[in-house]
Parts: structure tokens; C-alpha cells; sequence
């Protein structure tokens, strides 16, 4: 029963140490992505739902700022997409997606 206690207080640290992390991440949207595809890729994210999903309604609301701003890759574009659907916002899909991602792009 220790043992397991022992272990129970490293997983609280641990947990600790990757929302420390997380909020690191906020720096810069697509590094914060990139980290919350990886937690959720691990199965852990279930840890973190709330502060993953009050900065998912963040970047989301200021998407738009932020595509025009920068130049993303077509692989960047698409895990941004994907992260999004996957957390319930509605992107769209289709020809109206081409604002994200400029047809010049693909050369």
C-alpha cells in the first residue's frame, strides 16, 4: 500500500510538471498544438481537458489573426485542422479551407 502511494504522489508531480509545460507552450499557438496532438497521442490528455480546452478556444478565436500573419506549411495547416475537429471546434472543410492554406503554396 505504500508502494502505491509513492507512486500515486510521482504521478501528481508528473502531471504537475506537463501542465507546467502545457502552459510554456502558449508561447507560441502551433508549438502548443503540437504539444496538445502529442498528449493526446500518449492517451494522457484526459488530465488536462480543461486547460486543453481553454486554450484550444483561444488560438481558435484567434485563427484567423494567426493565418494571416504567418505562412504555414501545408502539414502544419492540416494539424491545426485536425486538432481542432478532434476537440469539437468546426472548421471548415472542402473549397472553404483554401483561405487557410493558399493554392501557391503547393510548389
Amino acid at each position: 500500500m505504500q508502494e502505491f502511494e509513492s507512486y500515486s504522489r510521482k504521478v501528481e508531480v508528473l502531471k504537475e510538471d506537463v501542465k507546467d509545460m502545457l502552459t510554456a507552450s502558449k508561447k507560441d499557438p502551433v508549438e502548443h498544438i503540437e504539444f496538445v496532438n502529442q498528449l493526446c497521442r500518449l492517451g494522457v490528455s484526459y488530465h488536462f481537458d480543461d486547460e486543453i480546452e481553454n486554450s484550444l478556444k483561444e488560438i481558435f478565436y484567434d485563427l484567423p489573426n494567426l493565418l494571416e500573419k504567418h505562412d504555414f506549411d501545408l502539414s502544419t495547416v492540416s494539424l491545426l485542422f485536425r486538432v481542432f475537429r478532434q476537440h469539437g471546434f468546426k472548421m471548415p472543410c472542402g473549397e472553404r479551407i483554401l483561405p487557410l492554406y493558399s493554392l501557391s503554396n503547393l510548389n
